[in-house]
Parts: C-alpha cells; sequence; structure tokens
C-alpha cells in the first residue's frame, strides 16, 4: 500500500520527468527551427514561433535560452527571399512592380511575361508569347499597361489582363535591353543593342530621330522623375544625359571602367546612381559629377539597382547571386541579402519602400527564379551618424525616448529613437568624453572625460554651473544615485568621488584600487556602489568605506594585457547580483558578498568593454572589441547569434527602460539600435510569415472547419504552421490584427494549394479565410 508520502515524491518524480520531457522536446525543436531557417526560411521563422508558442504554453516561467536563440536567429536570418514559383522555367531577366504596389510582372529568357500578385500567386495565364527572349518590362504610371522588350527588336504593349494592344513598335536594329514609362504615361523610351535609344508615343510611333552619341549596346534607360530628361548606361562604359528631344546635356558621366548595366534617377531627380561590370556602383550628380567613392562590396557584375521610394536607400543585385542594400553614402546596411543561386539580373523596390522583388538565373529549369523580400534586418533603421570620432558611451533617457551620447570628438549628442539629433550638439569638454548619465527624472546628464572634469548639462545642451574639479586623471565613468541627488565618477587617478548636484565634493575620495577605475554603478537602493578597474571589483558604502574583500577572479593576460582590467559593471534591478566585463574576454556574475555565481560566459573573441542587465534581470547585454554585442540569460547561457554590424569595438551598451530595445556606440563612430528580447522578435518573425508563400508540406496542414480550433483548442492543432499562427495571435499580434493575419495566411495557402491541384484543400483554406476576414466567431 502507498502512503500519502510516497504519493506525493512519485508526483514530483512525474512532475519532473514530464518538465525534463518537455524541454527535450522544445530543445529538439528549436534546433530543427536554427537548422531549417538557414535552408528554408519560411520553415525555420515557422518553427521558431511555434517552439517560442509551447514553451510559453508548457513553461511559462522558464523561457528556455535555446528557443529564444532559435527566434533571434530566426529573426536575423530569414531576410532571405520568398520563391515565386510557376511560370517561367529559365532566366528571369526583368522584373517590376506596380505602381500601387499589388502587381508584379515578370519577364523571362523562355519568352514568358507573368502577372504575380504580391504573395506570389500567378495572376491569369502567361502572357502570349513574343517571339523572342522578354529583356525588359515596365508598368504604366497608372499600372494598366505594361511594355516590354526583347530579343526580336520590338517593344509590346500589353493591357494588364494579358492581351496585346496595338502592333509591335518596330524600327531597333537589335535586342531591346530597356524599356521605360514617362511619368505622365505618354511616351516609352528604349534602349538597343543596336547603340542607340528610341522615344515612342503609345501607339508605338517614334518620335524623333533615334539618340545617337554611344558606342556599345545600350543597356539601360530612364526618364528623369519631371520627364524632362533621360539617363542611358552603355557599354561603352558611359552615363548619358539627354533631353527629350534626343540632345546629348554635358559630356558622358565617366568613371566606371566596366559595362554600365543598370542605372536608376533617386525620387527628387537630383542624383543617379549607376551599376556596372566592374563590381562596383557609382552615385552622381545631374551633372555627371561623382558623389563620393564606389560602393565596393558585390564580388561580381552589378547587374541591377534601384532607389528606394524615399531616397534614402539604394539596393543592388548582381552576378555573386546576392543583393545588397545600401545608404545613400554607400555603406552597406545589414548583410547581404542571401538566396538565389544565380545571377541576380532585375530588382524592384515596392511602392511602400516595404518589400523588394528579384528575378535571375537560379534553379535554372526549377521556375524559382523570382524571389520577394521584405527589408528588415536585425539592426533597426540607419546607425546614428554625426559624431566624428569614436563614441565611448551611450545611455537611455528614463522615458526610453532619447538617447544620449559621448565620443572621442568632445562633443555630447542627443538623439530621438529614430536616430534624429535633437538640437546642436553639447561643447564644452576640451578632451574625449568617456562617460555619460541621464539624471533619475530626465532633465539632466552628467558627463565625464579626459579634461579630467564632471560636467552637468540640461536637456537643451546648457551647463549646469561650473564644471566639477577633483579628479588629477581622466574620468572614466560616472553615475547618478537612484534619488538623483548624488553623482559619482571614477578615473584614471585609480580613485572614486562622489558629489552633490552642484559639483561639491562629499566627503574624501574612496582609495583601494591599484590601477584605473573603469566602471561603477549605484545600486537600485542607493546605499552601495560597486567599482571595476584594476583587475578586481569592491563593494562600497556611501561613505567611502569598502565593503568585504575585492571580488577576484578575473584573469590577468588577455590580448597582451598583463593588468586584465575589468572594464564594465552592473548591479541587477533587484540589487542582488552584480555583472562585470573584463579583459580576459568573460562576463562573470557575482552575489553582492563578491561570490561568483556559476561560470563564466563564455563566447567574445575580445575584451568585453560594456554589460548591462534588462529591467527585469533576465537578460545581460555585453559589448566587445571584437565588434559584436551579445545577449545572455541569467544563467550564461548565450541568446542566439552575436549581434553584428558594427565595423569597430563596441564601447558602451544599454538597455531601453521598457527593455524593448537595446543601443550601442562603436568605435566606427557610430550607434546603433537593436531589437533586445524575445517579444520584439516574435512580432517580427510573425510579420514574415505573412511574405512567405508556400507551405513546408501543404496537404499535412489541413485546418479543421472550426478557425477557432487554431486558436482555442488544448491542443493548438498539429502542424507547425497553425502553431505558429496560434503564438503570434496570442502573444504578437493580438486578436483583430491576428484575425487578419491569419485570413492572409490561410489566403495565401489556398492559392497554392489550387496551383498544385489540391482543389478539395484549397477550398477548406479559402472558406476559413473568409471566415477571419469577416469577423465570425
Amino acid at each position: 500500500m502507498i502512503n500519502k508520502h510516497e504519493q506525493e515524491q512519485i508526483a514530483i518524480l512525474q512532475q519532473a520527468l514530464q518538465q525534463a520531457l518537455t524541454e527535450s522536446r522544445l530543445w529538439k525543436l528549436a534546433a530543427r527551427a536554427q537548422y531549417r531557417v538557414s535552408v528554408q526560411a519560411q520553415d525555420g521563422v515557422e518553427l521558431a514561433a511555434q517552439a517560442m508558442g509551447e514553451n510559453l504554453e508548457k513553461l511559462p516561467y522558464q523561457l528556455l535560452s535555446t528557443v529564444q536563440g532559435s527566434l533571434n536567429q530566426a529573426m536575423n536570418l530569414s531576410r532571405l527571399a520568398n520563391t515565386l514559383e510557376g511560370g517561367s522555367t529559365f532566366t528571369v531577366n526583368a522584373v517590376a512592380l506596380s505602381p500601387d504596389g499589388t502587381r508584379i510582372v515578370s519577364g523571362s529568357q523562355d519568352l514568358v511575361l507573368q502577372l504575380w500578385d504580391i504573395e506570389g500567386n500567378p495572376i491569369g495565364q502567361p502572357f502570349q508569347k513574343p517571339p523572342g527572349p522578354v529583356n525588359a518590362v515596365a508598368f504604366s504610371p497608372d499600372g494598366t499597361r505594361i511594355v516590354s522588350g526583347g530579343d526580336d527588336k520590338t517593344l509590346r504593349l500589353w493591357d494588364i489582363e494579358g492581351n496585346p494592344t496595338g502592333q509591335p513598335f518596330q524600327g531597333h536594329t537589335g535586342s531591346i535591353y530597356s524599356v521605360a514609362f514617362s511619368p505622365d504615361g505618354t511616351r516609352i523610351v528604349s534602349g538597343s543593342w543596336d547603340n542607340t535609344l528610341r522615344l515612342w508615343d503609345i501607339e508605338g510611333n517614334p518620335i524623333g530621330s533615334p539618340f545617337q552619341g554611344h558606342t556599345g549596346s545600350v543597356y539601360s534607360v530612364v526618364f528623369s522623375p519631371d520627364g524632362t530628361r533621360i539617363i542611358s548606361g552603355s557599354e561603352d562604359n558611359t552615363l548619358r544625359l539627354w533631353d527629350i528631344e534626343g540632345n546629348p546635356i554635358g559630356q558622358p558621366f565617366q568613371g566606371h571602367t566596366g559595362i554600365v548595366r543598370s542605372i536608376a534617377f533617386s525620387p527628387d531627380g537630383t542624383r543617379i546612381v549607376s551599376g556596372s561590370w566592374d563590381k562596383t556602383l557609382r552615385l552622381w550628380d545631374i551633372e555627371g559629377n561623382p558623389i563620393g567613392s564606389p560602393f565596393q562590396g558585390h564580388t561580381g557584375f552589378v547587374y541591377s539597382v534601384a532607389f528606394s521610394p524615399d531616397g534614402t536607400r539604394i539596393v543592388s543585385g548582381g552576378d555573386d547571386k546576392t543583393l545588397r542594400l545600401w545608404d545613400i553614402e554607400g555603406n552597406p546596411t545589414g548583410q547581404p541579402f542571401q538566396g538565389h543561386t544565380g545571377s541576380v539580373r532585375s530588382i524592384a523596390f515596392s511602392s511602400d519602400g516595404t518589400r523588394i522583388v528579384s528575378g535571375g538565373d537560379d534553379n535554372r529549369g526549377h521556375g524559382k527564379t523570382l524571389r520577394l523580400w521584405d527589408i528588415e534586418g536585425n539592426p533597426i533603421g540607419q546607425p546614428f551618424q554625426g559624431h566624428t570620432g569614436m563614441v565611448i558611451s551611450v545611455a537611455f533617457s528614463p522615458d526610453g525616448t532619447r538617447i544620449v551620447s559621448g565620443g572621442d570628438d568632445k562633443t555630447i549628442r542627443l538623439w530621438d529613437i529614430e536616430g534624429n539629433p535633437i538640437r546642436q550638439p553639447f561643447q564644452g569638454h576640451t578632451g574625449s568624453v568617456r562617460s555619460i548619465a541621464f539624471s533619475p527624472d530626465g532633465t539632466r546628464i552628467v558627463s565625464g572625460g579626459d579634461d579630467k572634469a564632471l560636467r552637468l548639462w540640461d536637456v537643451e545642451g546648457n551647463p549646469i554651473g561650473s564644471p566639477f574639479q577633483g579628479h588629477t586623471e581622466s574620468v572614466r565613468s560616472i553615475a547618478f544615485s537612484p534619488d538623483g541627488t548624488r553623482i559619482i565618477s571614477g578615473s584614471d587617478d585609480k580613485t572614486l568621488r562622489l558629489w552633490d548636484v552642484k559639483g561639491n565634493p562629499i566627503g574624501l575620495p574612496f582609495q583601494g584600487h591599484t590601477e584605473s577605475v573603469r566602471s561603477i554603478a549605484f545600486s537600485p537602493d542607493g546605499t552601495r556602489i560597486v567599482s571595476g578597474g584594476d583587475s578586481t571589483l569592491q563593494l562600497w558604502d556611501v561613505e567611502g568605506n569598502p565593503i568585504g574583500q575585492p571580488f577576484q577572479g578575473i584573469q590577468r593576460h588577455a590580448e597582451g594585457n598583463e593588468v586584465g582590467w575589468v572594464r564594465s559593471v552592473a548591479f541587477s534591478p533587484d540589487g542582488s547580483y552584480i555583472v562585470s566585463g573584463s579583459d580576459d574576454r568573460t562576463l562573470r556574475l557575482w552575489d553582492v558578498e563578491g561570490n561568483p555565481i556559476g561560470q563564466p560566459f563564455q563566447g567574445h573573441t575580445g575584451r568585453v568593454t560594456s554589460v548591462a542587465f534588462s529591467p527585469d534581470g533576465n537578460y545581460i547585454v555585453s559589448g566587445s572589441s571584437d565588434n559584436t554585442l551579445r545577449l545572455w540569460d541569467i544563467e550564461g547561457s548565450p541568446i542566439g547569434q552575436p549581434f553584428q554590424g558594427h565595423t569597430g569595438r563596441v564601447t558602451s551598451v544599454a538597455f531601453s527602460p521598457d527593455g524593448n530595445y537595446i543601443v550601442s556606440g562603436s568605435s566606427d563612430n557610430t550607434l546603433r539600435l537593436w531589437r533586445g528580447n524575445w517579444q520584439k522578435w516574435l512580432k517580427v518573425c510573425c510579420q514574415r510569415l505573412g511574405y512567405h508563400l508556400v507551405s513546408e508540406d501543404p496537404e499535412l496542414e489541413l485546418l479543421t472547419t472550426d478557425p477557432a480550433t487554431i486558436l482555442h483548442s488544448d491542443d493548438l492543432a498539429n502542424t507547425t504552421t497553425q502553431k505558429a499562427c496560434a503564438a503570434c495571435q496570442k502573444y504578437a499580434w493580438g486578436d483583430e490584427t491576428g484575425r487578419k493575419e491569419l485570413a492572409k495566411i490561410l489566403r495565401r495557402q489556398g492559392n497554392d494549394l489550387a496551383r498544385l491541384g489540391k482543389t478539395e484543400l484549397s477550398e477548406a483554406r479559402l472558406r476559413q479565410a473568409v471566415i477571419y476576414e469577416s469577423g465570425e466567431k
């Protein structure tokens, strides 16, 4: 007979076994997600969302680092393209998006033009085959017509249903490589292998004589936004600008050392970008003067370029099988878009700038040659640019709406969350600004630097009082007390000093460190201070008395540095832990008695320069001289891959007050903003579900006739897509948005299934999409 105590023990063992089995399943699911996202982006995103949903359902108080890591990796790597299947079986030479962003037209080597919706579903049948490969396509400005040009030496005009309009435009004596409508839709320009451009009215009548001047094939033509000029790029390595009568304007644009394959006007008509077989892009003003240096990064011919609708970004595609996104200065934005297995021949932005479509010659014979991309990467927006030297310190305002930075250019700069500078730089320091902090109420900023002084500022940039004088060497670290009445500073003079907010020293310097004091922090209750400098940490009361012995354990040999300095320290929000980062490339977690907790956090390949706790105390972020940031759980397990983007060492990191974002500063002179937690990662992954086009195994994903089953059954249904949608509905989208997003995914899958000939499954999906769209329960 089993007694009560034995029953309780059995129940505990069963619970422990169940938890172990659940953890094992989640670990395997997360591992599968991390593998699949590198092979097929959709599968990885769905699996990562499913894993997070199951973790939150079954282990709500234990978010596994492997599950969070798979979600982070899915967000970072899922900028891979979706494949539009059907239509062409050979190289897609040209793609264009309709002006309203709802349709795509493609032209290919096998004489096929095909219209698609924005989800990647073919609209109708391929257009009647022209007698030669299609090299160029363009929509009319009103979206009602399409013009194409190809190897048959003619242009052809089509209505939106794919019916030819009128007769072919004849006149060129060689293949046509590029076509474009004028902004008012009344004229068309074409460029040809016969070295000429030709202008046509909408009926196909030539306007004037051919534009002559190029000494090689004309590969790209485009109208200026106001329709008064035309730019062309050629096999003769030049660009030429023309008026609408065909008269050349100025001299040829010279600089490329290879064929100019693609050109584009900026939306405001003031700049031109070109892509060439010399593997570079070049930016020009309207006079033909180069702006800045060539954009370098592609390792093969550049076949296509395009401006974003707002003119702030440029996308390029090339022979190296990648698309690359650039800012207007020629700096690459994020990593190359990888997914094509052959040359990227044509690219275009959607009208709202959120998506890019590309065409190429990958997977020849399998029809997977158009790809659709979103433009999300891990970094949020562009780097914050303005500093002319290394950014050494960054901090969020208490309300999370502003960021302050200080650096080698001796200035302090204030930014909004989008990276826009607020007012002019704060000037006053006569040396590098080494440390910076907001007051708890957000009305003041304190800074310290190589001029040995601390300075207090209001948020308008006005200095408050005189500099705080007392340190005899550079001020390396500063912090406000939690109540905002005191400031602590640490210096190369090996001391800490406590000040009131008027700059008066409180008591004597804190002495004990044998080397520079690199980092300091107040405890959340304001009664203790931790400092790091030599190879130790030291805890102090606010009178300057050391509490206990120095915390020891940092290795003293790293990167040739005999000291092995502690570079950064931080208290946990509840004051029960301290984290440190040092020259030995590790982070260490300590209790407030100085006892190490667990093993050092290992992963960085350079010294750890900065550490910070998330506001909820569940995560730690670190920055390093290896140019990366890393996110860790409190056990020291890394979450996801390193945050990559900086091109110099990361000098400072900080969480936003709500924990949603992380800001970093770097020796590359920029700040960067990153998403900081699983909620943000899940929202991005859920957003990307809508971009993916073909399910991993649609036949196994039949939904029940009651769509509520997805969200409300105890079992959450039995497929990856359903479970991913359920996680998104519950934890990312919310009810109303979730219904609309689910309807979009269901409709997409219904169309996919119809193309595969699975009529019954398709009809079930589409019926459910209607139910969701109507808001019925």
